[in-house]
């Protein structure tokens, strides 16, 4: 009796021991669990901010590189045009329309292989002999820049031969030169005191009615009476009926 109460009291120790045991490493494996999930995030999150980081940085010095390549490009382009001689073509532009040229801005591409060019075609000056009309000179002028560009990138190529590749070009036509036009003219008006014209009634210099126009003469006139006339107009009528009344009860009278 005392083996069978010994050995069962071994079993059970036994079995307690490996209770506590599975218990203990199963707790063992989820605090593991835990701090590698946690550890894992906090890595990730430092590499995905590492790497916005780098991307950040890569896409500000790549735009101070696009920025710096386009202002050089802007600079020569508005150079080799001024200069005209460097453009090897068959008709050249006059000299007199080269100078309305304006350069506004070079926009680069990230690969550095196009650059969009803006130009204005500014008004020619007063004291030129030869002026064209405005949309003439700028049709001329932007055609010609559009038919001459491989001419035009090659010059430009002569003058940055340091550089690895020339962007190919692409003009655009920009309207701040029309916009400068009509700035212009508006400080020359307020300068020079104009005052508006006083127009007649109809918009032309007298009061008379222009030919093939007419007044609808059918409109009711009461809307262009007054109180007092409108107030006789309806005593006016209310003694019609009175008499048409009188004369109704007489012709009675008299059947």
């Amino acid at each position: 009796m005392n083996n069978h109460a010994s050995l069962l009291a071994i079993i059970l120790i036994v079995l307690s021991t490996n209770l506590s045991t599975s218990f203990t490493l199963q707790t063992s494996s989820t605090l593991l669990t835990r701090h590698l999930k946690k550890h894992s995030t906090r890595s990730t999150l430092h590499m995905a901010r590492g790497y916005s980081d780098r991307k950040a940085n890569s896409a500000t010095i790549k735009s101070k590189r696009q920025n710096r390549v386009g202002e050089t490009v802007r600079a020569e382009v508005a150079g080799i045009l001024f200069n005209g001689y460097e453009v090897k073509c068959d008709k050249p532009l006059d000299a007199s329309l080269r100078s309305q040229i304006s350069v506004l801005d070079a926009d680069v591409s990230p690969d550095l292989r196009q650059a969009r060019i803006s130009v204005s075609i500014l008004s020619a000056p007063k004291n030129d002999d030869n002026i064209l009309p405005p949309e003439i000179a700028k049709r001329r002028i932007f055609s010609w820049l559009t038919s001459n560009t491989p001419q035009i990138r090659h010059a430009l190529a002569q003058r940055l031969s340091h550089m690895k590749g020339i962007p190919h070009l692409t003009f655009v036509l920009s309207d701040i030169g029309s916009a400068v036009s009509v700035m212009n003219l508006i400080d020359k008006i307020s300068n020079e005191g104009y005052t508006r014209e006083n127009l007649g009634r109809f918009g032309g210099e007298g009061e008379e009615m222009p030919e093939g126009f007419y007044l609808d003469e059918d409109e009711d006139e009461e809307e262009y009476l007054d109180d007092g006339e409108l107030e006789d107009e309806e005593d006016d009528e209310d003694d019609d009926l009175l008499n048409l009344n009188v004369e109704w009860n007489d012709d009675d009278d008299d059947e």
